[in-house]
């Protein structure tokens, strides 16, 4: 399963225990807007920006149908590319939040073994 690693109003960070003693962090966080109302945004690093060919990335995440590709600055000169997903408040289940959570912790640890063969993320 997973355990919340600290939180805020507005997010929380899920450590996700996965097989073969690997763990993924997922961001869960809150959004608002004005024209499109509150979302819930799950989100999880798989990859320096700076040690992977993003084409590469692109090709292996074309067939996705549950997340996209975003880039995260992580400081003042690090960027990593993460898996995002939103969906809707209003249409959010409560009893599917620790799946979405884990499939999310699933999908961006694949890409990390993929293209590093570490687990840094």
């Amino acid at each position: 399963m997973f355990q919340v690693r600290n939180s805020a109003p507005e997010r929380l960070a899920a450590d996700v225990r996965l097989s073969d003693d690997r763990s993924q962090l997922v961001i869960v966080g809150h959004l608002q807007s004005d024209t499109f109302g509150e979302w819930v945004m799950f989100q999880s690093a798989f990859a320096d920006l700076a040690s992977v060919d993003v084409v590469d990335v692109l090709r292996r995440t074309q067939s996705s149908f549950f997340a996209g590709i975003n880039l995260m600055l992580v400081d003042d000169d690090s960027e990593v590319l993460s898996l995002r997903y939103a969906v809707q408040m209003e249409r959010l289940k409560p009893e599917h939040l620790a799946q979405d959570i884990i499939l999310m912790a699933n999908l961006a640890d694949q890409l990390e073994k993929d293209l590093s063969f570490r687990d840094e993320f």
